[in-house]
């Protein structure tokens, strides 16, 4: 079970992203891209959305912000993830990447992104989830402990930033 919606008065959706649904609508997600590279990562080309990766299309999610005309719904967050290949048993999902639109933070709407891909990814016989965040990203880190993630490592990324490594075991949401 997710949690609750804890943004009212926004009028929105959250749906599973499915191949097809990224290639109809990828210059929405595209769209989305300033927000993370202006925390320092790097830009996502197409084909990074574009790519198959292990149960990608089972633990990846959007929100849509509802107009009046379904035509100009926006996409205002969502996460991709995957199940992490080379862990023991294969029991490891990992978050790809989550971005909120600046506009709809702490409105609920990362937080609701997070339990889906948890309920997910139990669904399919995950246990444990993984994800990244710039250790400079005081939000995001504060966001990840909040949800029960814990750091167990720093890594360096290709692109010589260093990351914090969250790990959690994963429960249903109540």
């Amino acid at each position: 079970m997710s949690p609750s919606n804890e943004s009212a008065g926004i009028d929105k959706s959250y749906e599973l992203i499915t191949r097809s649904c990224m290639l109809k609508t990828l210059d929405l997600f595209l769209a989305l891209e300033s927000i993370w590279t202006d925390l320092g990562e790097k830009k996502w080309a197409e084909d990074n959305f574009l790519l198959d990766l292990p149960l990608k299309w089972n633990l990846s999610f959007m929100c849509k912000n509802r107009s009046d005309d379904s035509i100009n719904d926006s996409i205002i967050g969502y996460i991709i993830a995957s199940q992490k290949p080379g862990t023991q048993n294969g029991d490891m999902s990992n978050v790809n990447k989550i971005i909120v639109d600046n506009a709809y933070r702490g409105k609920g709407v990362g937080k609701h992104l997070i339990a889906l891909y948890e309920q997910a990814s139990l669904e399919q016989g995950l246990k444990k989830s993984q994800l990244k965040a710039l250790v400079d990203n005081k939000d995001a880190n504060t966001f990840y402990k909040r949800l029960g993630y814990d750091i167990i490592d720093t890594v360096n990324g290709t692109d010589d930033l260093i990351r914090y490594l969250y790990e959690k075991r994963l429960r249903l949401w109540i």
